[in-house]
């Protein structure tokens, strides 16, 4: 009896450790795939919201008002875009009925084109 003890503890010892290494690479590794799957499932959420972002709004009504100090241009609905840096202002006039092209640049709307409406 005395004997078969030490051949038995080396052998649950190695039983013990052996399936411990095992489980500590595997769990590991789906936990790597995970984590490689979020994150490509977070850069996708991002890339989409971004170009939603990017997306050109159409605006019209008539001029209130063009500050060519601020570069800004305000409608009579009370809606103000930032004019593009090569906007002329004597291509539109105040109290002229314009359609304007934007996109949204955190909370300004940015005009990318100022057009006279008939």
């Amino acid at each position: 009896m005395r004997s078969l003890t030490l051949p038995l503890t080396l052998a649950t010892s190695l039983l013990i450790g052996t399936s411990a290494f095992a489980a500590s690479p595997t769990m590991s590794g789906s936990s790597t795939a995970n984590d490689a799957m979020s994150t490509s499932a977070t850069s996708h959420k991002m890339a989409t919201k971004h170009a939603t972002v990017a997306k050109t709004h159409v605006a019209s009504g008539k001029i209130r008002s063009i500050d060519a100090k601020a570069n800004t241009l305000t409608l009579t609905n009370g809606k103000k875009f930032l004019l593009p840096a090569d906007f002329t202002k004597s291509s539109v006039k105040t109290g002229e009925h314009v359609r304007i092209s934007y996109m949204m640049a955190g909370k300004h709307m940015s005009a990318t084109a100022v057009k006279a409406v008939d």
